[in-house]
């Protein structure tokens, strides 16, 4: 006779197998579920962080119409093409400068940065109010670092064209910015090498150690030239109303500053403003930080005059 099968042995073995095989199921569709949501949840961040950084450009370029068109800025805020959940905050400030001021940037050869030793005001145009206008005795220059070639033909040396024009007396400023008219200015070029022994042959400026004592140890190269020394500007007066200086034979970037020293007003007006715009979308937030440095002369007017007949080579 056959044995007798144990039939409710067997369905419990079943059931069994049922409940791991839904357990794996329940287990696959949670992972799933899961993968998506935070697929969603990032590409949702992704997608507001881009809003935000958006915004924050928006606003960033925002600051910089009003500033290229009307010469001013303070502050700002707005959204981004109408959603309400994405908005800009831009705040503008000076960019601060005391007795010296670095350059942001470093100079590559045959780039130039502009100091300015005169304020301007809300519409650009130049001023002495409040101050706003410099009247050192003595101008300090420095630039090249540690990192700069010595003694070889990539070694940095810098030329400095200082456009003045001469006040009538100590309390008032330059003729040109009370009259508006500036065809008094002038220009007066100096040139200065780090590497001496070419400076005998291109009758540059042999350069000495910086001459800014708190910055010292930062600079390599540098030179002190009193006010009086360009051509007829008059001392412990604004005369000199901005710097140009060029950077030559550098092969990598190099930093430049300037400082003033004695006088009645030997600090430096700013330099141009900083932006600080943030941007909001959701739960993201991005910020942007952008140098905007007072407007210069194009670098073509460096090597040519314009006059009533035509352009003078």
């Amino acid at each position: 006779m056959l044995p007798k099968t144990n039939y409710k042995n067997q369905s419990g073995q079943a059931l069994i197998i049922i409940l791991l095989a839904m357990s794996v199921v329940l287990t696959l569709v949670l992972s799933s579920v899961s993968r998506s949501v935070t697929d969603i949840r990032i590409t949702t961040e992704e997608e507001e962080s881009l809003r935000a950084f958006s915004a924050a450009e928006a606003g960033v370029e925002k600051a910089l119409l009003e500033l290229t068109s009307t010469g001013g800025f303070d502050s700002d805020s707005g959204t981004l093409d109408g959603q309400t959940n994405t908005s800009y905050n831009v705040v503008a400030e000076d960019i601060p400068a005391g007795s010296y001021y670095e350059y942001p940037n470093g100079l590559m050869s045959g780039e130039t940065a502009t100091f300015w030793l005169v304020g301007q005001d809300a519409n650009g145009n130049l001023n002495c109010d409040n101050n706003a206008c410099a009247k050192p005795v003595r101008t300090r220059i420095c630039f090249g670092d540690e990192n700069s070639p010595h003694n070889n033909q990539y070694t940095p040396a810098i030329e400095i064209q200082a456009y003045y024009d001469n006040a009538p007396n100590a309390a008032n400023p330059p003729i040109s910015i009370t009259s508006g008219d500036y065809t008094t200015i002038k220009v007066d070029n100096k040139a200065l090498d780090g590497y001496g022994a070419r400076a005998n042959s291109n009758n540059f400026i042999s350069a000495g150690a910086c001459p800014i004592a708190e910055l010292s140890s930062k600079y390599e190269f540098g030179y002190t030239f009193d006010q009086n020394t360009i051509c007829d500007c008059l001392p412990s007066r604004t005369c000199v109303l901005m710097l140009k200086v060029k950077m030559l034979y550098a092969n990598q970037p190099t930093p430049v500053v300037i400082g003033l020293n004695e006088g009645p007003s030997p600090v430096l007006p700013a330099q141009g403003v900083i932006i600080n715009s943030t941007g909001v979308s959701g739960e993201s937030s991005r910020r942007l930080k952008v140098n905007y440095n007072t407007a210069s002369m194009p670098e073509i007017f460096n090597n040519i005059l314009f006059s009533a007949s035509g352009i003078t080579k």
